[in-house]
């Protein structure tokens, strides 16, 4: 599924905040809110903000996550009002970098050893590529180190992965239970699941996880690049089919491939002939992924 993204730009810090829900759902993310400051005066306001709300609010939508991309040196949050005046239920969450960041800048800001630098002012501190929900839409972290040492990117809803865009009553397979009987050690946060070399699983996480763990960098994060540079070797353009500025497009192609490939099997219990099949389908959906978003980038970008 195709998440809606609505964007927020806020003039004073020249950044972006966005709203982001499944089309139809009613859950949402809020990211990167901004609090406005007034350098002269020394003084806050919560207008930039207020728009956010008003428009969760004009959608009727939830808000579950308030989500930071880093801590941010060239402006102020407004996370921590939005929890605290309006969604006290949403979850606060960071990259775990969080923690070394704090320590960097408790001595600059004369914060004081009293102030906590355990990450402990969120609710949730992300690990590089642990997944979570919004709503309907399925979501990933990716650690992007280098601007700060806790940033992170958040991959929503990728249409390309046929489990983000399909349209049965599963919910994009998270609701299709599959016992896999493999050596492919499973993610970090499932491995109370993985009993005797069978891991209770769903389709959605075969295809999220599993099908290019079992390459080789499923637990290696460092295996990425040269896998990645094989992929890139392969001749470019890959195959399209589908218009290449039509994400919408993007999302039916990966429907139709669900049906046309088979894709949901006849047993629930699989093993890694499973992986093996489907793996050049999935490097295929990547590259076409990679190779479309870079000329809508250019595009965009005017080519630089």
């Amino acid at each position: 599924m195709a998440p809606s993204v609505r964007p927020f730009f806020h003039a004073d810090s020249n950044t972006w905040s966005y709203v982001v829900h499944a089309p139809g759902g009613s859950e949402a993310a809020v990211i990167d809110p901004v609090l406005d400051f007034d350098a002269k005066s020394a003084r806050t306001s919560t207008a930039s903000a207020q728009r956010i709300v008003d428009f969760v609010r004009e959608r009727g939508l939830t808000v579950r996550w308030l989500l930071e991309t880093h801590a941010h040196a060239d402006h102020l949050s407004a996370a921590h009002w939005l929890k605290t005046q309006h969604w006290p239920d949403a979850t606060l969450a960071i990259g775990a970098g969080i923690r070394e960041v704090q320590k960097t800048f408790r001595p600059i800001f004369n914060l004081g050893e009293h102030f906590p630098v355990d990450g402990s002012q969120f609710d949730r501190l992300f690990a590089d590529g642990e997944g979570f929900r919004i709503g309907e839409l399925a979501a990933r972290v990716i650690a992007v180190p280098g601007h700060t040492s806790d940033s992170n990117a958040y991959l929503v809803g990728d249409a390309h992965q046929p489990m983000h865009a399909g349209d049965r009553d599963d919910a994009g397979g998270n609701g299709y239970q599959i016992s896999l009987t493999t050596a492919l050690e499973p993610e970090a946060y499932a491995r109370n699941k993985y009993i005797d070399g069978v891991m209770g699983t769903n389709l959605h996480s075969i295809w999220d996880y599993y099908i290019l763990g079992a390459t080789g960098f499923g637990s290696d994060r460092a295996a990425v690049t040269p896998y990645a540079n094989r992929l890139d070797a392969l001749p470019w353009p890959p195959s399209n089919e589908a218009p290449l500025f039509a994400p919408m497009a993007w999302a039916r192609e990966s429907c139709r491939l669900i049906e046309a490939r088979h894709i949901h099997p006849d047993t629930h219990k699989l093993d890694d002939g499973y992986l093996d099949a489907f793996r050049p389908l999935t490097e295929q959906r990547i590259r076409q992924a990679a190779w479309r978003l870079a000329q809508l980038l250019n595009d965009t970008l005017g080519g630089r």
